[in-house]
């Protein structure tokens, strides 16, 4: 990447690499679970 990736550029390359509005559920509990595990190593002080 060239440092002047935009929101847009984003928003397109997603859908056109991994987009199934199907699995609109699926991918809220997928998020849900990357934070819990961010969130549990910020508490821990766990560096990545």
């Amino acid at each position: 990447m060239d440092g002047k990736t935009t929101m847009k550029y984003l928003q397109t390359y997603i859908k056109e690499k991994d987009y199934h509005p199907e699995l609109l559920k699926d991918y809220f509990l997928k998020l849900s679970e990357e934070v819990g595990e961010l969130s549990r190593a910020m508490r821990k002080g766990i560096k990545a």
